[in-house]
């Protein structure tokens, strides 16, 4: 049976106009949910002046629950302007701990304990060090999280890694071996990160969340308070004194 010139046409100009708008959507799509984006999936630093909050929730109140003995935390202030940063973490008994960062030292003030305490500054993790686990071998998604846009990451690990890094660290060999000492069990921890800026919106870690918040950056400069920087000067000193060469005899 023959078709019709007419008919022959409007089916094929249908066919084609159907083609065209199938592959105009398709070149128009934004890329899938679930691809892994492009670029750090975390920020290495925030920017030379900045200001943020973590607030930590413990399901479940203890103030002492983890393996080192160290009181819960509660809340942490970081507070950034150039080559100077201070960190003050609230634990749940109302005790502080405070921390200077300068050049290559941290001058940190423990609570119950006189003197401060000279470190040196661990570059690991940047300005974020809780997220430096995440990787596309642990990336789950995306999601919506307070507005925004966040990719998502999940892995075990032990709680005392976020609890106390410190003792974690000097109990697997500065994070990277395995523990020295019984932690536990491992606990599922999931991060939530900002897509657009890469910067952290919430960790949750068990049953425990700490929630970022990042608030107008500082106006002025810190200046290290008296009893950090003289410590400060002091270490540089010996240090000096220590690799400065030998005079020839």
């Amino acid at each position: 049976m023959m078709i019709p010139s007419s008919k022959l046409s409007k089916t094929f100009f249908g066919a084609a106009l159907a083609l065209c708008l199938s592959l105009s959507a398709l070149h128009g799509q934004s890329e899938p949910a679930n691809r892994l984006p492009s670029g750090p999936l975390i920020a290495a630093r925030a920017p030379d002046f900045a200001q943020w909050d973590v607030e930590c929730r413990s399901a479940t109140g203890d103030k002492t629950h983890n393996a080192s003995g160290t009181p819960h935390i509660a809340q942490v202030t970081v507070i950034k302007t150039g080559e100077i940063q201070y960190e003050k973490t609230t634990y749940g008994d109302g005790t502080a701990k405070e921390r200077w960062t300068k050049g290559s030292f941290n001058a940190v003030k423990e609570p119950g304990y006189r003197g401060i305490i000279i470190r040196p500054r661990l570059e690991q993790g940047g300005d974020f060090p809780d997220f430096d686990w995440v990787s596309a071998e642990n990336y789950l998604g995306r999601t919506r999280m307070d507005s925004r846009d966040c990719i998502v990451f999940r892995q075990q690990m032990y709680p005392l890694r976020f609890q106390d890094p410190d003792f974690f660290r000097a109990l697997t060999n500065g994070g990277k071996g395995e523990p020295g000492a019984d932690l536990g069990a491992k606990v599922e921890v999931t991060a939530w990160i900002d897509l657009a800026t890469r910067f952290p919106v919430q960790l949750k870690i068990g049953n425990d969340l700490r929630v970022y918040r990042f608030s107008a950056p500082p106006t002025t400069p810190l200046v290290l308070p008296d009893a950090f920087a003289k410590t400060v000067s002091e270490t540089e000193k010996r240090i000096q004194a220590l690799t400065r060469p030998l005079s020839p005899p």
